[in-house]
């Protein structure tokens, strides 16, 4: 998916606490962590967490906008698994202009490997998208897997991820695969114990690079609102602006 637009949470007033879940990676699958990078939180064991969205596109090139909203969900499947699947709906497509309201439905799973203490950990992630958008509003189909780590030191945290998939646009048995590998690189302030400003970049092998930066607040327990903002530094992917609220079940 292009949008990294819904944000799952569980938060913990710790700085030291690594695992803030304040959620949606750059792979817009549900997963927690920011709406803008990957990174090792996860949801406790029977937990769930639901979100929504809603964001406006500038694609390169375009002169109207694109509507976008979205709904996710997260769940921790154990301590160290979660699943996590977002779908976006487009209630007005000015720029593509397509009548067809659904976007493709991604499905994500994230294993965590190792964790120190201090707040540094490594996971492993998969990942499926579903075309069951319109390209090239949508990307079409993939399949992925990768890695992300994140570490903390005193109020910053630094996340990175990486991850390599195969692509096959709408119709991948007829359009044929290509392969793509993805990355994101993210840092995080704690403003507050309610509060985090993330910044930093993502992009892909295809020619995709962004500058994004979130704003992440917490004004009740277990609920959350956040702010995204991402502006193409190569591609046609122009400017998105979302915001959106999640909460724990």
């Amino acid at each position: 998916m292009r949008f990294a637009l819904v944000v799952f949470a569980a938060f913990a007033a710790s700085p030291e606490a690594v695992g803030m879940p304040f959620a949606v990676p750059s792979t817009g699958a549900g997963l927690t962590g920011t709406p803008s990078a990957m990174t090792t939180d996860f949801l406790p064991r029977g937990a769930f967490a639901v979100g929504a969205s809603l964001g406006a596109w500038w694609p390169e090139g375009r002169e109207e906008p694109t509507i976008v909203t979205t709904v996710a969900g997260a769940a921790g499947i154990s301590d160290r698994f979660e699943l996590g699947a977002a779908v976006p709906v487009y209630p007005s497509d000015g720029a593509w202009e397509r009548d067809h309201l659904p976007g493709d439905l991604s499905i994500a799973g994230r294993y965590l490997y190792e964790e120190a203490r201090g707040g540094t950990g490594l996971a492993f992630t998969c990942g499926l998208r579903l075309p069951t958008g319109s390209v090239p509003r949508d990307r079409g189909s993939a399949l992925s897997a990768g890695i992300c780590t994140s570490t903390t030191y005193r109020l910053f945290r630094l996340s990175l991820s990486a991850s390599y998939g195969l692509a096959g646009g709408e119709e991948p048995f007829e359009d044929g695969v290509d392969d793509e590998g993805a990355f994101s690189c993210t840092g995080t302030s704690f403003m507050t114990p309610d509060l985090q400003i993330c910044a930093g970049a993502a992009g892909n092998t295809s020619g995709r690079l962004a500058a994004v930066t979130d704003a992440l607040y917490s004004p009740l327990e277990g609920f959350f609102t956040w702010f995204s903002a991402s502006g193409a530094l190569q591609g046609d992917e122009g400017f998105i602006l979302s915001a959106g609220v999640s909460a724990l079940l």
